[in-house]
């Protein structure tokens, strides 16, 4: 049985759902189950935008060419496999920020705390 790589991800699609993401060069969609229409990401074209619309049924892969957000729309209930998907992490700017968030809230919860059990003497 052939192994998966390390980064893929399986979406559940019911019928009329749509799910966006950002794509990258190389990026693989697999249909396992159900028909799927992909919206890449746009591109230019003499001077126009233009984006090419693909069809994909059971069984059907496709690779993406181009880098930017792409968008799924499931015309049937099925299932897709995204392989060389990556989870953007946080950015070290972002993680200071919600840890400060964080100790600013526990401080408010405790002085809350405080005031209330004072004023019920």
């Amino acid at each position: 049985m052939p192994r998966l790589p390390e980064s893929f991800l399986t979406i559940e699609m019911l019928n009329g759902q749509t799910f966006q993401f950002h794509g990258r060069p190389g990026m693989a969609l697999h249909v396992l189950s159900g028909r799927v229409h992909l919206a890449e990401a746009p591109r230019w074209l003499a001077e126009e935008v233009m984006q090419m619309p693909r069809y994909l049924d059971s069984g059907d892969v496709y690779t993406l060419q181009e880098e930017g957000w792409s968008t799924l729309y499931a015309a049937e209930s099925g299932q897709l496999r995204c392989v060389g998907f990556i989870v953007p992490e946080r950015p070290a700017w972002m993680v200071g920020l919600l840890r400060i968030g964080g100790l600013i809230r526990a401080a408010l919860s405790r002085r809350r705390q405080q005031t209330a059990w004072v004023g019920e003497r």
